[in-house]
């Protein structure tokens, strides 16, 4: 765990009136201990960041900042390094919608389960698309949905608007990611981008799990 105290004005006493509010970072928050750090430094009044290998299964909801502060910190490396392109990946769950076209059952059962078992991760990354586009740069976020394990590149849509679709191949999501740093694709924008050729016919798939880490 490392801390630091909450600068300038920001300071403030810790709910438990034991001295002064930190800043802490916790590594391993998912263990058992790590999420009873976690708990209690939150709820003493101090700013914690968990660091976790797996956001979507951390069970402390209102302590998910992976995403946001990882953002905040890579941009501010990037502008003391005159960086000016970023591209970074989130998730299709951050539109907070079903795909059109999608089913009846799909839209009103799975799609509201899905967002409300990861609805802090998914918040935590709609802050950080919110960071990237306030952040100067020549910055580019990719949503994929579910992601699968494809071997080739495919035909795969890549769109700003909301497309059809539930899946998306980590390989045509690779290819995405290295045409949008190279070719200069889609600056200041959030795009989509869904796999239709060879994807999963539905979610009961083992190879399939919601995107919900940008280091899949």
């Amino acid at each position: 765990m490392i801390r630091d105290r909450l600068s300038g004005g920001s300071r403030r006493p810790a709910v438990s009136g034991r001295g002064q509010a930190m800043k802490l970072v916790v590594f391993g928050a998912n263990g058992p201990t790590g999420r009873r750090t976690t708990e209690l430094a939150a709820a003493r009044g101090h700013e914690v960041t968990a660091v976790t290998l797996r956001p979507a299964e951390f069970p402390v909801r209102h302590a998910v900042t992976v995403y946001s502060q990882g953002a905040a910190n890579i941009i501010q490396a990037a502008k003391k390094h005159a960086l000016r392109r970023l591209v970074a990946v989130t998730s299709m769950a951050t539109l907070n919608e079903s795909a059109p076209g999608e089913t009846w059952f799909f839209r009103t059962v799975m799609d509201p389960i899905l967002l409300r078992m990861g609805r802090t991760v998914y918040a935590d990354m709609a802050r950080m698309e919110r960071t990237m586009a306030d952040s100067g740069l020549d910055w580019t976020v990719i949503r994929p949905a579910g992601l699968f394990d494809g071997k080739v590149v495919t035909g795969y849509r890549f769109v700003t608007e909301h497309p059809a679709g539930r899946f998306t191949s980590r390989t045509d999501l690779a290819d995405a990611l290295v045409r949008t740093a190279t070719e200069e694709l889609h600056i200041g924008q959030c795009v989509n981008v869904v796999t239709n050729e060879g994807a999963p016919r539905s979610c009961g798939c083992s190879s399939v799990r919601p995107c919900t880490s940008g280091t899949d």
